[in-house]
C-alpha cells in the first residue's frame, strides 16, 4: 500500500513538474513572439558566421487594411454601399517593410531608395535587397527607423493606389467573387433553388 501511495506521489510530482516546464517554455515562446522575435527562433540554430559574399536579408512585408466600427454591426446596407466596402477592403492603407539585419551595427553607409512601386536596400559588403511592392506608395510621406537592440529597420510607407499590375489583380477577383456570384445567385433564384 506504500508503495502504491509512493508511487502515485511520484507520479503527481513528475505531472507537475512537465506542467512547470511546458508554461516556462510557453512564457519564453510569448515573450519571444511580443518582441519579434518569433521568426527568429529557428534561426539560432544556424551557423553565427558573418557572410562572405552579398546577401539578401530576411524581411518581412505587412499590409494595413482600414477598419470601421460600422463593420462589426452590420446593420442596413445598400448595395451601393456593400460595393464601396468590398473596394475599399481590398486595398491597404499602410505598408509596413521589417528588414532583419543581422551583421549590421548601424545604418552608417547604407542606402535606402523608395520610388513609388519599389524599394531597394543596400548595405556595403553584406546586404542588397530589392523588393517589388506591388502598390503605388508614397515615400515622402513614409518613415524608416532602425533598432540597435533588434537590429531590424522597419519602413512604414502609406498606399496611394494600385499599379497596372495589382490593378488586373483586383479586377480579375472582382469579376469572380462578386460579379460572377452575383449573376450565379441570381440564376439559382430563378430557378428556385435558394
Amino acid at each position: 500500500m506504500e508503495k502504491e501511495i509512493a508511487a502515485k506521489k511520484k507520479a503527481k510530482m513528475d505531472e507537475e513538474e512537465k506542467e512547470k516546464e511546458n508554461a516556462r517554455r510557453l512564457k519564453e515562446a510569448s515573450e519571444r513572439f511580443d518582441h519579434g522575435e518569433a521568426d527568429e527562433a529557428s534561426s539560432e540554430e544556424e551557423d553565427e558566421q558573418r557572410p562572405t559574399g552579398i546577401i539578401q536579408p530576411k524581411y518581412k512585408i505587412v499590409h494595413s487594411f482600414p477598419v470601421d466600427m460600422g463593420d462589426s454591426w452590420g446593420g442596413f446596407k445598400t448595395a451601393k454601399m456593400e460595393h464601396e466596402d468590398m473596394l475599399k477592403a481590398k486595398v491597404p492603407t499602410h505598408l509596413t517593410v521589417t528588414i532583419h539585419l543581422k551583421w549590421a551595427d548601424s545604418m552608417k553607409g547604407a542606402n535606402l531608395d523608395i520610388n513609388e512601386t519599389t524599394l531597394l536596400f543596400e548595405y556595403p559588403e553584406i546586404y542588397y535587397l530589392d523588393l517589388n511592392l506591388k502598390y503605388k506608395t508614397d515615400p515622402d510621406q513614409g518613415n524608416a527607423k532602425f533598432d540597435k537592440s533588434t537590429k531590424k529597420l522597419v519602413i512604414r510607407l502609406p498606399i496611394v493606389g494600385l499599379t497596372e499590375d495589382s490593378q488586373k489583380v483586383m479586377d480579375d477577383h472582382y469579376k469572380t467573387f462578386v460579379t460572377d456570384k452575383k449573376e450565379t445567385m441570381s440564376k439559382l433564384q430563378l430557378q428556385g433553388e435558394v
